[in-house]
């Protein structure tokens, strides 16, 4: 039985449940102030509407710091493979892309060598 990978990618902040919350808190308030527009009105909006951007903020400070400790975890375990996907997906870097060496057998793949080799006449060294 193959076992089920780890998937790397980033939780929806939006989906989180603190956010859902305050974004209803922030409701009501913004019905209130379409309905009458006072400046109290406002000014309770944009109180409601800051602290939704400081749950924003909050949220992602707490998932930066376990993806950090999941690396330093991953690290100390001898995981590198793991450790730079996590590295990756903080930082938002995508894998380098893999060289295609043209070639009909394994042979030929690793006889082909680097176009400098070919222009130099060296020979290429097997990995074998």
């Amino acid at each position: 039985m193959i076992p089920l990978k780890r998937r790397w990618k980033r939780r929806k902040i939006a989906e989180n449940s603190r956010i859902e919350e305050a974004r209803c808190e922030v409701q009501k308030p913004f019905s209130n102030y379409q309905q009458v527009t006072s400046t109290e009105n406002q000014q309770t909006l944009q109180k409601m509407e800051e602290d939704l951007e400081q749950m924003y903020q909050t949220i992602q400070e707490e998932e930066l710091d376990e993806m950090i400790s999941q690396e330093e975890n991953a690290d100390i375990r001898s995981k590198q493979g793991e450790s730079w996907k996590l590295i990756n997906s903080i930082t938002r870097c995508k894998a380098a892309k893999q060289k295609i060496v043209k070639g009909k057998s394994k042979e030929e793949r690793l006889g082909t060598g680097t176009p400098l080799q070919q222009l130099t006449g060296e020979e290429s060294y097997s990995r074998c």
